[in-house]
């Protein structure tokens, strides 16, 4: 009788010793850095018990700051990384099997990220998403070290979900219900308020929502062409918006992205989202999807505590600047 594979097979992180790696309690600060990163992390509020809070821009550092940083440079890329194949990195530090920082690097030098699923271009939203499910202490359905392997799992359970070691190239892909299930077994519960947004209304600088849900303490993020722009909460439930996507954050940390319709007087886009590498860069090249390990460059030195993370391969280490 043959055996039925495992519809399911999601991996924690796990650190150096091989235990899992448990994400924080408190909500995660999310570092300002463009809607598709705001995107990303309400997908992920919205499946489970993850909860993020906005932060101003941040750098890549052990502060606690989860931030996005595109590397079109490739000596940079090799220095942080050191394997110019993977279109994607994630750097985790934890402490006592807690995360603590954790920031992603996406290899622009190299690879082509469009806003939209093209054939040939890695897709932007799907590729943070997945990075982001990283930082909150996933690591991939399998193929990671104590991980199942990937030829036992349904190939059904494959496709459906956001946390393969490699998405395809050009795959929009969301989360899926496995990767659902890891992050309700890894992370801690939580308190879940979630804003809701109904009438859209045209003023004059843009447009007016009308919210609900919301409290004191309550942020909310407005972009406009891939850029910041202001939102601001007003009259306690009415946001008033001159943007075209915007996301609102609890102080319980969940989300809600909002795409606006488009402006009245709104001329042509001069965002360059949809194409962020060099023109000689390389679309296919031979990627190996993305890993998880600490930034050789970090301060290790003054953080003597702290118990770094080495996942998936070794990575060169340069001297704490």
């Amino acid at each position: 009788m043959l055996a039925t594979p495992p519809l399911l097979g999601w991996t924690p992180l796990r650190g150096v010793d091989g235990e899992p790696l448990a994400p924080p309690a408190d909500p995660r600060p999310l570092a300002e850095a463009g809607p598709d990163w705001d995107t990303a992390a309400v997908d992920w509020t919205r499946v489970g018990p993850a909860a993020f809070s906005p932060a101003p821009p941040a750098p890549i550092d052990v502060d606690g700051v989860t931030t996005v940083a595109e590397i079109d440079d490739p000596e940079t890329w090799s220095a942080l990384v050191g394997d110019p194949a993977l279109v994607g990195f994630t750097l985790v530090t934890a402490h006592d099997g807690q995360i603590i920082d954790a920031d992603v690097l996406l290899n622009t030098a190299r690879f082509r990220f469009s806003d939209t699923a093209t054939p040939d271009a890695w897709h932007r939203p799907t590729v943070l998403t997945h990075e982001l499910g990283h930082a909150l202490g996933l690591g991939h359905i399998c193929g990671d070290r104590a991980g199942p392997d990937c030829a036992t799992l349904d190939p059904d359970a494959l496709a459906a979900s956001l946390m393969i070691p490699r998405v395809p190239l050009g795959e929009a892909r969301a989360i899926g219900p496995d990767d659902a299930t890891g992050l309700a077994a890894v992370s801690p519960p939580r308190d879940v308020r979630r804003p809701r947004v109904g009438r859209v209304d045209p003023i004059d600088d843009g447009w007016r929502l009308a919210a609900d849900g919301l409290e004191d303490g309550d942020l909310a993020r407005g972009w406009l062409d891939g850029r910041p722009a202001p939102l601001a909460l007003a009259d306690d439930d009415l946001i008033g918006a001159a943007a075209d996507r915007a996301a609102l954050w609890t102080t319980t940390g969940q989300g809600t992205a909002l795409e606006l319709p488009p402006r009245p007087d709104a001329g042509p886009s001069d965002a360059a989202l949809a194409d962020t590498a060099p023109e000689d860069a390389d679309p296919l090249g031979d990627p190996n999807g993305c890993a998880a390990a600490p930034a050789p460059g970090r301060p290790l030195d003054a953080l003597p505590l702290l118990t770094i993370l080495l996942l998936a391969r070794s990575t060169p280490r340069r001297p704490p600047s």
